[in-house]
């Protein structure tokens, strides 16, 4: 795959490379098909829960993309922690206020 940015920066934090490179660079996932049904049914049946929690008889996109969010984390795919300091830190004195 090739990527859509013809003018690509390399960074530091990414060894050299642009984050292009990184994203289709690696190796790829691939489930076969039954494996690919059960993940869908463990994020259907999840999802399910979340939205019969909050009152509603059909999915809910938010209940889906948390589902999905829990598998990925369950499964070790992402990481989530607490967020730090947010960047930029403007001084007060840059600022315009």
């Amino acid at each position: 795959m090739r990527c859509r940015w013809r003018q690509t920066v390399p960074h530091r934090s990414l060894a050299g490379k642009n984050a292009c490179r990184v994203y289709f660079g690696g190796q790829r996932l691939r489930y076969p098909k039954r494996q690919r049904q059960e993940v869908y049914r463990w994020i259907r049946d999840l999802a399910i829960n979340i939205s019969i929690g909050a009152g509603k008889d059909t999915i809910d996109p938010a209940a889906w993309r948390t589902a999905a969010k829990k598998w990925l984390v369950k499964n070790g795919m992402i990481r989530i922690q607490m967020a730090g300091k947010v960047l930029p830190d403007f001084p007060s004195k840059l600022c315009h206020n």
